[in-house]
């Protein structure tokens, strides 16, 4: 069983009486007076009572001085002290000049009357006035409320637009075109002009926008390197031809016939001569075709 320390003889501060102090309260400074009454006749020899006035009503009270050095020493009350949460203060609109009323927490940075008043003392631009626009897709009448200069009515009208610029822009560049210009490469196998085989592009002889009847045909084409095509364009940068590349006519390995190729590993004119190049060599080495 957990024995009790015993206690120690004391002396009080104010009537010099012994008593017993136990030990806890001696190592928290408490064990100084043998009563109450005297605690009491201490505190107020050595903390005597200081004049206050209340900020809500007025009322004059006496009040410690270490309290009032605290901020205690305000309120004569508590209802004082909540009547003074409830108050508000005058301030003065930094537009208008008039009076309102705000909470003391919020008197410092209460500048305006009203939100009319933030807006227009804080410099905020009007809306710009609505304004009618036609559609240029599908020719409905449209507001723009912002104000703000537009073209289409909609997202739908937008690329439906575009759509269009981008079909009559790559018409040349059709299925068309690309047939015409692999029969001429064929044909000719090389630049008329240089007689290179690589990088070859297919020239019209008669301008694609005034002959619009011989586009297509197989008389009105030849086939051009990169550099002779670009002499006949000189107007148009090299870099233009030099981005859309070529092809390069070279011949099969078992028909030997002509074919225009984008790669270089491409050794053959067809699938049907590579599945047949492909047996030959695998019946070469002794092992079954893929």
């Amino acid at each position: 069983m957990k024995q009790n320390r015993p206690r120690v003889l004391r002396a009080c501060k104010v009537c010099g009486k012994e008593f017993l102090a136990r030990h806890r309260d001696i190592e928290r400074g408490k064990a100084k007076f043998c009563s109450q009454k005297c605690w009491l006749v201490h505190k107020s020899t050595n903390n005597a009572l200081v004049p206050c006035k209340c900020e809500t009503c007025g009322k004059k009270f006496r009040l410690y001085q270490s309290w009032v050095d605290r901020g205690i020493g305000k309120f004569c009350s508590n209802e004082c002290s909540a009547a003074s949460r409830t108050k508000t203060v005058t301030c003065k609109c930094n537009r208008c000049g008039k009076e309102f009323e705000a909470w003391p927490s919020k008197a410092r940075k209460a500048k305006f009357c009203s939100r009319e008043c933030s807006s227009k003392g804080q410099g905020h631009k009007k809306r710009p006035a609505a304004k009618r626009f036609v559609c240029q897709a599908c020719g409905k009448v449209f507001i723009e409320k912002l104000g703000r200069e537009r073209v289409y009515c909609s997202n739908k009208c937008c690329t439906h637009a575009f759509r269009k610029s981008d079909k009559k822009s790559t018409d040349r560049r059709g299925k068309d075109y690309a047939k015409w210009a692999l029969a001429v490469m064929k044909r000719d196998k090389r630049c008329v002009r240089c007689g290179a085989t690589e990088k070859l592009q297919a020239h019209h002889i008669k301008h694609w926008k005034e002959f619009t009847d011989h586009r297509y045909d197989m008389d009105n084409g030849v086939a051009l390197c990169i550099y002779c095509h670009h002499a006949q364009h000189p107007s148009i940068p090299l870099e233009k031809f030099v981005a859309l590349g070529g092809a390069s006519v070279r011949y099969c390995v078992l028909c030997e016939g002509a074919y225009v190729s984008r790669r270089k590993q491409q050794r053959t004119c067809s699938r049907t001569c590579g599945n047949r190049l492909r047996r030959q060599t695998a019946a070469a080495m002794g092992r079954r075709p893929a």
